[in-house]
């Protein structure tokens, strides 16, 4: 199939209060996690403040994994501005940096922005400054949506023991949020949401954190005390209450951490989690279903076949994400993606989507229905039928 690409369509330079397109204002955080979200952001429009640069700069040093990420964003912003210096304040268009991944614009801080913000909040240079910079632009351009939120320092603290930095974060996501009724701007209070589950897990995290060194241990025969050791070991993986690296550091948590924030900012933002249901009856062609669509059902008591067109899409689970289900399984709630079969006989049956084997499952469990976000792909196993 042949296609021609048609250019995206130039825009008016300067940010303007009319455009239809989201204005969103980059805190360090996300492009510390994702040096190319610069690029994920589709038509809508990018704001840096100068806070956001300085932090990255403060970054840059070491080897870790947000050191070498602050590094490559400073580039690649590097890149993008290079050339277009005198146009800084009108908008550098991303299409051609992006290789049309991206059809909005980047605007860096060029000047002092003073947005009025509440005097409850705690001191934070550069929490308040980037606060200021947001709550700027809102009044200026007031069709543009802005959601504030605030996050924990996954350290171990609980609501029940509160110390440390999650100390002032929980005074400042307090603050916030009265901050932003008052003002009836949108809040995502992601705080009080992942505190405490992160901070009861800690103690487990820094266990599983050392599993691979430790099993690695395991395998030397010549070390004092290693049955001991393999014991220990053998009894965590049977621990159905065994904690989750959530990867990454306190503050810049890994994919595990990020899915369990962004479920946080949906759950609290109103997002809806039915996806789609369907009831099949395997021996005959009875159907239910609930924002989806069931057809060329072929099947027995032995195994049934269908196509199954559903209105919209599950809520991704990213695979380096999916540890995270044993510590938060509410995740799975913005996702509600099920499937129910009946009429099949006792025994275990392979699941496949799309041709992909995605789970092992008994009848009883097929009676009950399973929500097919959970599932994740298995190899093919012997003596097991087929559910294509």
């Amino acid at each position: 199939m042949n296609a021609k690409r048609t250019p995206a369509p130039r825009k008016k330079p300067g940010i303007t209060a009319t455009n239809n397109a989201k204005l969103f204002v980059l805190d360090t955080n996300v492009l510390l996690h994702d040096p190319t979200s610069l690029f994920r952001f589709e038509e809508h429009d990018l704001f840096v403040p100068m806070m956001t640069l300085e932090e990255l700069d403060g970054n840059k040093k070491g080897m870790t994994e947000v050191a070498r990420n602050a590094r490559q964003v400073s580039r690649l912003l590097d890149t993008i501005v290079s050339g277009y210096e005198n146009n800084i304040a009108t908008g550098i268009h991303l299409s051609e940096p992006s290789h049309d991944l991206a059809s909005g614009r980047l605007f860096l801080q060029t000047e002092a922005m003073n947005g009025e913000l509440p005097a409850s909040l705690p001191t934070s240079r550069g929490d308040n400054e980037i606060l200021s910079v947001v709550m700027f632009l809102q009044h200026k351009f007031a069709q543009r949506p802005v959601i504030l939120t605030a996050s924990p320092v996954n350290d171990g603290t609980v609501s029940t023991k509160l110390g440390g930095r999650n100390q002032r974060l929980d005074e400042y996501a307090t603050a916030l949020k009265a901050f932003s009724e008052k003002e009836k701007l949108p809040f995502a209070d992601q705080f009080h949401a992942c505190l405490d589950p992160w901070g009861k897990n800690k103690p487990r995290e820094k266990l599983q954190a050392a599993f691979a060194d430790l099993k690695q241990a395991a395998s030397d025969d010549s070390l004092a005390g290693v049955e001991a050791l393999r014991t220990f070991l053998a009894a965590q993986e049977k621990n159905p209450s065994k904690g989750v690296n959530l990867l990454g550091d306190p503050v810049h948590p890994g994919a595990p951490g990020q899915l369990m924030m962004a479920a946080a900012l949906l759950k609290e933002l109103g997002a809806v989690g039915f996806v789609s249901s369907a009831i099949v009856d395997a021996p005959g062609e009875t159907v239910v279903v609930k924002g989806c669509e069931v057809s060329a059902i072929k099947g027995n008591s032995t195994g049934v076949a269908f196509d199954r067109l559903d209105g919209s899409q599950p809520f991704p689970i990213p695979d380096e994400a999916r540890s995270v289900l044993a510590l938060a399984p509410d995740v799975l709630a913005l996702s509600q993606y099920t499937l129910a079969i009946k009429g099949l006989e006792d025994g275990d049956y392979l699941l496949k989507i799309g041709g992909v084997t995605s789970g092992r499952v008994t009848a009883k469990q097929m009676v009950n229905g399973i929500n097919l976000t959970s599932l994740t792909p298995i190899a093919a196993s012997k003596g097991v039928n087929p559910i294509v």
